[in-house]
């Protein structure tokens, strides 16, 4: 059966929105919304959709507190890498360095893009792990990751060009520049919210340059919607997103298995039983 109907769906954000930040939990112990929210903002996640391609440009200060908080939080505490070292002031400051704060513009303008592989959402503009603990597992710079596809706002490059800072449809981030095509919202949508689709239902499939599937350009993972051109015994003909040198937009038309775990349209949402 259906969980909930659009209907009930816009009646419970209603009613959520008119609720107090300040309340108390199951426990009657206080919790505090704001609270939460707060957390997450620094953490670079949102608990509202946003359309990137939608941003106007906005004052650069707002920008700079963000980058000052996350600055204050690398310079605070100690972080560990993977040698089971901690980092220096040298390394901290590398990272400072590459935020590139002092270019960042009275008035910051997002350029709109999309992302041409599934790729990690980082913390700031640095690849190596960062652990709470000396053995610790868990990488602190590590925020969650972006699917091919999905529809981006850039809003800051790191000093040697190697990031964008970005902001998605449900969070910000750092990542890679390589990730990233940029392009008008009108060619953006025509690949991220197309009309034809499937939609990727299993872990991760393929995406193969021929219809013979010799040679791979691609891979997209669960829940990926990639835009449809057509249907063949030899499999699905699709149009992905790609990264030209100059770091512009083009559609590569691809080919998917006929047996990928794939859906034609989206998959329905329903309760398990």
């Amino acid at each position: 059966k259906v969980v909930m109907t659009p209907a009930q769906i816009a009646e419970l954000n209603r009613k959520n929105r008119s609720r107090p930040l300040e309340t108390v939990d199951i426990n009657g112990k206080a919790w505090s919304f704001a609270g939460i929210v707060k957390n997450t903002d620094y953490f670079n996640l949102q608990y509202y959709s946003q359309d990137p391609l939608a941003l106007r440009p906005f004052p650069g200060d707002s920008l700079r507190i963000g980058f000052r908080r996350i600055r204050d939080s690398l310079t605070g505490r100690t972080y560990w890498d993977r040698r089971n070292l901690p980092f220096s002031d040298a390394m901290k400051n590398d990272i400072i360095a590459e935020m590139a704060e002092e270019s960042i513009p009275a008035v910051v303008t997002p350029r709109p893009g999309i992302f041409v592989e599934h790729t990690l959402n980082r913390l700031v503009p640095c690849a190596t792990p960062a652990y709470y603990d000396q053995f610790g597992w868990l990488d602190h710079f590590a925020q969650g990751s972006f699917e091919t596809g999905a529809p981006v706002a850039v809003l800051h490059t790191s000093a040697d060009g190697a990031w964008r800072y970005i902001r998605a449809e449900f969070a910000y981030g750092w990542v890679p520049s390589r990730s990233i095509a940029l392009a008008s919202p009108r060619e953006v949508r025509r690949l991220s919210e197309p009309d034809d689709f499937i939609m990727v239902l299993g872990h991760k499939i393929s995406v193969f340059a021929d219809r013979e599937r010799t040679s791979l350009i691609s891979e997209a993972y669960q829940g990926t919607r990639i835009a449809l051109s057509g249907k063949t015994a030899g499999g699905f003909r699709v149009l992905v997103p790609f990264r030209k040198p100059d770091g512009s937009l083009m559609s590569a038309e691809g080919w998917v298995a006929p047996d990928a775990d794939v859906k034609i349209g989206r998959a329905s949402c329903r309760e398990r039983v």
